[in-house]
């Protein structure tokens, strides 16, 4: 908004891309597409796959309502807090002691790692309020079929497919305002996980054209609108 804003038409926005590393194992295992085996989703699954300080605090305050309605959820933690070892510590403290609430910390892992972790995962959902320039979890995540939960702040509209992006046909993920108060955005993961939405029942029919956008998000196609420019 601020480079639109001050710069006009000098300003010229490109989205990040897709691994090709992980547009083949998307190709291979993806859990409605895989051509080799297709990964079974686990049931209220969720992942956390960005720095620790960007709302996974905010997940784990949520995390034992939803547990107590779904005693079977899980949540597998991955990362860490860059250079904020206060947070770290307690966050891990508070992990330690959900470890009997379907809570798993991995830590650091390879790329390719985390994406066969989102294949498996059924729900991301990030409740941040970090103004993100252009998230690569969120785009992997939905390449993964992940059903991606966030609110509507920074670039997570555009690559999440929010309302003020798209037509509600053309929405690809759930988000909220981000001044929701916490009671609703739970009601809200709350009803996703129980299919009492009417966009989740549409998300899962539409699973096949969230992973055709998804896949094309690629390096390819971001070199040639470098090119383009270029001209």
């Amino acid at each position: 908004e601020t480079m639109n804003r001050d710069m006009g038409t000098r300003a010229v926005i490109i989205p990040n891309g897709v691994d090709p590393k992980i547009l083949d194992l998307a190709s291979k295992y993806h859990p409605f597409h895989g051509t080799v085996e297709k990964t079974t989703k686990i049931e209220n699954s969720f992942i956390w796959a960005s720095d620790w300080s960007r709302g996974l605090a905010t997940l784990l305050d949520m995390w034992p309502v939803f547990h107590d309605a779904y005693p079977e959820a899980t949540l597998e933690i991955y990362g860490a807090c860059a250079d904020q070892p206060e947070l770290e510590g307690k966050i891990r403290e508070t992990c330690d002691a959900y470890m009997n609430k379907g809570v798993t910390v991995h830590g650091s892992a390879s790329h390719e790692d985390l994406f066969t972790a989102m294949l498996r995962t059924k729900f991301w959902f990030y409740p941040t309020n970090f103004t993100e320039t252009y998230c690569m979890i969120a785009l992997e995540a939905q390449l993964a079929g992940c059903l991606c939960i966030a609110p509507e702040i920074g670039s997570l509209p555009e690559v999440l497919g929010a309302p003020e992006t798209l037509t509600y046909i053309g929405r690809r993920s759930l988000t909220y305002d981000p001044s929701t108060p916490r009671e609703k955005v739970q009601d809200l993961v709350l009803a996703a996980m129980k299919r009492n939405l009417d966009f989740v029942v549409k998300y899962w029919e539409w699973k096949e054209r969230i992973y055709e956008w998804a896949k094309e998000q690629t390096w390819e196609k971001r070199a040639l609108q470098w090119i383009d420019i270029a001209k």
